[in-house]
């Protein structure tokens, strides 16, 4: 996969709707979506862990919602950022879809934006237009 998404359970409409119009764009991408690529059968956070194993980058959506998902909070970052350090920390990406804090991002997922390079953060854009400009740089941090 190029990355694994990791987002809230309320967020995951936003997610499938923006994450497979970008594969259906660019055939080269493929991202893991929990609700199409995990395999029946599998206990989920076995299916989280090799999942994120099995991407070059890992993704968070990050939302107010994120930081109140349970088990986005004490097993998914838990994972990710494990994974992030025995690769680089390059290999996370931060999509932020509401302005969140530093200190609630810290708060809720010990995670800083100072830890990423600036290339890793990005925002979701307010304007429509401004959308291709925000895939151009998700295309280059997933490259990075």
């Amino acid at each position: 996969y190029a990355a694994y998404i990791i987002h809230a359970h309320k967020d995951k409409d936003w997610v499938w709707e923006h994450f497979s119009s970008m594969e259906k764009e660019d055939q080269s991408l493929k991202f893991c979506l929990e609700e199409r690529d995990f395999e029946a059968g599998v206990f989920e956070l076995e299916a989280i862990v090799n999942s994120i194993k099995r991407s070059r980058k890992i993704i968070f959506i990050i939302t107010h919602h994120l930081l109140k998902d349970p088990l986005c909070k004490r097993f998914k970052v838990h994972h990710a950022v494990q994974q992030a350090i025995e690769q680089n920390l390059d290999s996370i990406i931060l999509i932020f879809l509401e302005e969140i804090p530093d200190y609630k991002l810290n708060h809720a997922l010990c995670l800083r934006r100072g830890m990423f390079k600036s290339h890793c953060i990005l925002n979701w854009p307010v304007q429509k237009e401004r959308i291709g400009a925000f895939h151009h740089k998700l295309q280059v941090a997933l490259g990075s």
